[in-house]
């Protein structure tokens, strides 16, 4: 659930416990931090914060942006040291597997004819997804075409903005935290290029477009103190 945008409410993370003896345990830790900290409630949170923003764009979820900083999140979240244990860190890599056949089903089922059983046997056979949860993951993109193809794509620029090979100072990242939360894909692109080239010091990623460097941030104090 969303923080209210008065502030007066904090975000809330609700666990699906629906069936729990049918789920994989294992994923349990990626889609918390997927969904909350560092994942959607600190991107909503601080989007939320830009009141300098027109209002649609600090409420508005932009699935490719929301989408992509979620799946890197998790990612985020193993460099941190945030997963309790190797299980874990595999639900990490399962859940890596599920979005990266959602590419595949949706653009089966919505530009190749397929089946819905035909979605059903590829999740079945090329993910470790349990039975339940691709009956409910072939279900959701029958209904809701498009979606499904915004995580992998748009995580993937995070990833490389975020190379430890190409570190910065705090301050810097920080500056352009808001930069990179305020925008929408097309419009982020533009944004947080103009922010990496001046700096000159990360000539070989300049093009990785729409994100800022989380993997820094996570590092400093101001992540501590930040909502």
């Amino acid at each position: 659930m969303w923080p209210a945008i008065d502030g007066t409410r904090p975000g809330a993370f609700f666990a699906n416990t629906h069936a729990p003896t049918d789920r994989l345990r294992p994923n349990a830790e990626a889609v918390a931090f997927h969904e909350a900290v560092p994942g959607h409630h600190v991107q909503i949170s601080l989007a939320q914060q830009l009141t300098d923003l027109p209002l649609l764009r600090r409420v508005y979820i932009f699935d490719a942006y929301a989408e992509g900083w979620g799946l890197y999140s998790e990612r985020l979240a193993d460099e941190m040291g945030l997963y309790s244990d190797d299980i874990a860190r595999l639900g990490m890599l399962s859940t890596d597997a599920r979005r990266a056949a959602r590419l595949v089903t949706d653009t089966g089922l919505h530009a190749m004819g397929w089946s819905r059983d035909q979605a059903v046997a590829y999740c079945r056979d090329n993910t470790p997804m349990a039975p339940g949860d691709i009956d409910n993951e072939i279900d959701r993109y029958i209904g809701c075409p498009g979606p499904a193809l915004t995580y992998v794509p748009r995580s993937s620029p995070r990833l490389r903005l975020a190379s430890p090979r190409c570190p910065r100072p705090v301050a810097q990242i920080c500056s352009a935290r808001s930069c990179a939360t305020s925008t929408a894909i097309s419009m982020a692109r533009v944004a947080s290029g103009d922010w990496v080239r001046p700096a000159g010091q990360c000539r070989r990623i300049s093009r990785a477009g729409d994100g800022c460097s989380w993997w820094m941030l996570s590092r400093s104090s101001e992540w501590a103190s930040d909502p």
